[in-house]
């Protein structure tokens, strides 16, 4: 006789797990946030490691960080479309050097949008900063460059249905590309 009460509250775990999972696959906000403060505790691979494994076993932040994933965090984002937890921006950098020009990339992702940064060296010294910026979801890139004399130059890019930039400066100066001319740009930048 004790044994139904069990059976029946086990059998209805499973179901309301399969019911309250199912479909809802979503993409771990809190479990990637634990991750990704678990990649920034130490450079050394032992030590986050370590970290991992006390988080993981001893206090079970990862289970329970899962488990909320799953069960509430997932399912709202399957319904919604937005992930509840914010996440903080995306940066990436990236360094060119050749000969006695470096320029270095900064890459930022938020929410909001995205920005890059160009900042050019020559021999050491500060030449130009280019800041690019484009709101999500817009067509139209705005640009500000601050040279090293203090001057600013500003110009705005967009993009069209069909796929044509045009740029246009703050002299007022305005120049449509082709296909073939942003073909041809982007096989200079690759190469």
């Amino acid at each position: 006789m004790r044994k139904a009460p069990v059976r029946r509250a086990v059998l209805a775990a499973l179901a309301m797990s399969t019911v309250a999972t199912s479909g809802c696959f979503g993409s771990f906000p809190l479990t990637r946030k634990m991750y990704n403060w678990n990649k920034g505790v130490s450079s050394d691979k032992w030590v986050r490691e370590l970290v991992f494994v006390a988080t993981a076993l001893l206090v079970p932040v990862y289970s329970v960080a899962g488990l909320i994933d799953m069960v509430i965090l997932n399912s709202q984002e399957f319904w919604t479309g937005k992930s509840s937890v914010a996440s903080g921006p995306d940066t990436k950098v990236k360094t060119l050097t050749r000969g006695n020009t470096t320029i270095t990339q900064t890459m930022t992702q938020l929410a909001t949008g995205r920005t890059m940064v160009l900042e050019e060296k020559v021999n050491g010294r500060f030449k130009s900063r280019t800041t690019l910026h484009q709101a999500t979801g817009a067509t139209v890139v705005t640009s500000e460059t601050v040279f090293a004399d203090g001057r600013k130059e500003s110009k705005t890019l967009t993009v069209d249905e069909a796929g044509a930039m045009t740029i246009a400066s703050s002299n007022g100066s305005r120049r449509t590309l082709t296909h073939a001319e942003i073909a041809a740009v982007a096989e200079t930048a690759v190469r």
